[in-house]
């Protein structure tokens, strides 16, 4: 009987890279939903989403407030939203979490924002940071 085993190391001890997908936006205008970063998994390799950051600012004053929103979305229906619903002038929301998400190739990870306020504007930090290893 001839046993085999193969001599690859488990692919979280192979080469890794780290990529940081963000979008850093200031004194930004009321908007729609606008896709600011994407990042897709190359093929032959796998990813591990390890943390999100998002952070929201009022900058100026809206004449009528409406929600702003920093959004990860991860392609397996994993949205992380950061929802900053405040008309005071320097008033900041921020989110800050460590993930833990396995994306097979071909998956992805986009960074969006809007903003439904009439007038007024707003600063956006938002990003996520991905470790990408060879399958």
């Amino acid at each position: 009987m001839k046993v085999s085993s193969s001599n690859k190391a488990p692919y979280y001890y192979r080469a890794h890279s780290i990529v940081s997908i963000s979008w850093q936006g200031q004194n930004v205008a009321p908007h729609g939903l606008t896709t600011r970063a994407t990042y897709t998994v190359p093929t032959g390799r796998k990813s591990y989403v390890a943390g999100l950051f998002a952070q929201i600012l009022r900058i100026t004053a809206a004449g009528t407030l409406g929600r702003a929103v920093g959004v990860v979305s991860i392609e397996m229906g994993n949205d992380f939203y950061l929802t900053h619903y405040d008309n005071t002038v320097g008033h900041v929301q921020a989110l800050s979490m460590l993930c833990g998400l396995w994306l097979n190739s071909g998956s992805y990870v986009d960074i969006c924002t809007y903003d439904v306020s009439v007038g007024g504007t707003m600063d956006y930090g938002v990003s996520a940071q991905i470790n990408e290893v060879i399958l």
